[in-house]
């Protein structure tokens, strides 16, 4: 039966007819958004494989409707309604649709509750969160908010802000002590958000939760601006100085392919 049925599908699927020229615009925009420079219109017309009358015609309706724009210099680029699309996907509900697959994984693979929370008025808000299949699992509540110093999710988007903006942000942030391990001191949390900034992670030793241990990176939407951080958390006895390694190792992992979903690319980043 299946032998039968596999033809007939692979028939099918070649009567499907498509518009060629939106196969080609697309093809336009696609090869534009991923150079990592303004093209010209020889430059498009090669890659693409296109007569240059053809691709000058294409281009010019491209830059009629948005998604391209010329410069002055007559090279094209990435136009403004790409970056209307895009913003609006960015979206908290896109977001988190966006995650829950990697909050399933790192979940499955740790056994401990996952989140991903954004900044608002210098709090980690959580978003969603995933319970993990440990026989102790942790309440998070969607919706809540905590202190952006003394948290994972907090430092972790802390971290990636200008020396500046973090001073600013010390300036006029009271540095209350919640547990005994929280750290209040301006100087120190610095040094740790600088640490955190070239690991890739931050990491909640106690600082929130007495019995807790939290490690949370960045999620980085298409122009490389960290929006989210996606982490872990689990009891001391779990997430042990022993496993913190491999454990960051995976959230790091569910944080890059999230980014990866959301249009960030670490080479076009490095280029920048």
């Amino acid at each position: 039966m299946d032998e039968m049925k596999a033809p007939a599908e692979a028939a099918e699927k070649s009567q499907v007819r498509t518009v060629q020229s939106i196969e080609r615009g697309f093809a336009i925009i696609d090869l534009i958004a991923r150079a990592d420079h303004a093209l010209t219109l020889a430059e498009i017309s090669k890659a693409i494989g296109l007569h240059t009358s053809t691709t000058f015609h294409l281009l010019r309706t491209l830059c009629v409707i948005g998604p391209v724009k010329q410069d002055a210099d007559k090279k094209y680029r990435i136009g403004p309604y790409i970056y209307g699309l895009a913003a609006g996907a960015a979206t908290e509900a896109n977001l988190v649709a966006d995650a829950m697959p990697h909050l399933e994984w790192l979940a499955n693979e740790t056994g401990e509750t996952t989140h991903i929370a954004v900044m608002a008025t210098d709090m980690a808000v959580i978003l969603a969160r995933h319970e993990g299949k440990a026989t102790v699992r942790l309440s998070e509540r969607v919706g809540a908010q905590r202190p952006a110093y003394c948290t994972a999710i907090g430092k972790a988007l802390l971290a990636q802000l200008s020396d500046k903006e973090i001073e600013a942000y010390l300036a006029r942030t009271r540095l209350v002590p919640i547990t005994d391990s929280t750290i209040v001191s301006a100087e120190r949390l610095f040094a740790d958000l600088k640490e955190a900034r070239l690991a890739g992670a931050a990491y909640d030793d106690r600082e929130f939760n007495s019995e807790l241990r939290c490690i949370a990176a960045p999620v980085r939407n298409y122009t490389g601006k960290a929006i989210a951080a996606l982490g872990l958390s689990g009891p001391l006895w779990r997430v042990s100085l022993q496993q913190l390694p491999e454990l960051t190792k995976k959230v790091i992992t569910a944080a890059n392919r999230l980014s990866a979903d959301l249009g960030f690319s670490e080479s076009k980043a490095g280029k920048a």
